[in-house]
């Protein structure tokens, strides 16, 4: 079991099972497969998701705020000010994102020069605080 300890107090705040290297697989592969059907999701349909995804964090930002302050020691009203940061990251990526990923002209002597951005596929990160 991992456990999620408070910081300040040291209590036990949950507990989680550890997964193992099959389970981890196949989360991965899960990952995958949900990629190849977002990359062929419109900018609209992502659109909707993340502002689905602000609503959620911004519905759930008291609870999400008290989790961080518990298990990372942040300072309240740091944790609030994060979950409404992150908000505004989904609002500003789906109502920019098309512009952003557009593709540019790339001026060469070539006929027609432009570059394309296309999606990578599934990141994984560890994001220290």
């Amino acid at each position: 079991m991992l456990s999620s300890i408070n910081p300040s107090t040291g209590e036990l705040i949950r507990e989680y099972p550890e997964t193992s290297a099959l389970e981890q697989e196949n989360l991965l592969r899960a990952a995958a497969a949900a990629f190849r059907q977002w990359k062929l999701s419109s900018f609209e349909e992502r659109s909707e998701r993340l502002l689905a995804a602000r609503q959620v964090l911004l519905a759930k930002k008291e609870k999400l705020a008290r989790l961080m302050t518990q298990e990372m020691g942040k300072p309240i009203v740091q944790a609030r000010t994060e979950i409404e940061k992150c908000a505004l990251g989904c609002e500003f990526y789906a109502r920019n994102g098309a512009k952003f990923l557009a593709p540019e002209e790339v001026a060469t002597d070539a006929r027609r020069s432009y570059v394309s951005f296309e999606p990578l596929g599934v990141v994984l990160a560890v994001m220290p605080w």
